[in-house]
């Protein structure tokens, strides 16, 4: 019977993905210029996900949110595209934009449904439309 339950222990510590917090950051550099922007995610469990396009580089979800980045809540990739000092951020919910945000790299987002969004993804449509993706 020990033997089962270990068994049983093993197979679902293999099977489950890791829920814990998971933090990843992508730094863009504009097409013109050596300017930068910083995407963003930190998810945890199986119901909190959030990216963030900011101006920073620092992980520091709890104290840079308010006023100084761009918060998308969602748990779908953020797929975006940089062309010349402006980023297009492809969204299902715009951000408010913060007041504090200060960057050579102009914002521009574009909301869709979840629908089309979920399309981009699914085999790679995203790169049709020259667009990057960041989970």
């Amino acid at each position: 019977m020990k033997n089962i339950v270990w068994c049983f222990i093993l197979f679902l510590s293999c099977n489950f993905p890791d829920l814990g917090l998971q933090v990843k950051v992508e730094e863009i550099i504009s097409d013109n210029s050596d300017n930068k922007i910083y995407l963003k995610k930190e998810a945890r469990g199986l119901n909190y996900s959030v990216s963030a396009l900011s101006c920073s580089s620092i992980i520091d979800f709890e104290n840079s949110r308010t006023n100084e980045d761009y918060i998308f809540y969602t748990f779908l990739p953020v797929f975006y595209k940089i062309s010349n000092d402006t980023i297009f951020i492809y969204t299902d919910t715009k951000s408010k934009v913060p007041h504090k945000f200060s960057s050579e790299i102009t914002v521009e987002q574009i909301e869709m449904s979840f629908e089309e969004l979920n399309e981009l993804e699914a085999n790679n449509k995203y790169m049709k439309h020259d667009l990057s993706i960041f989970y």
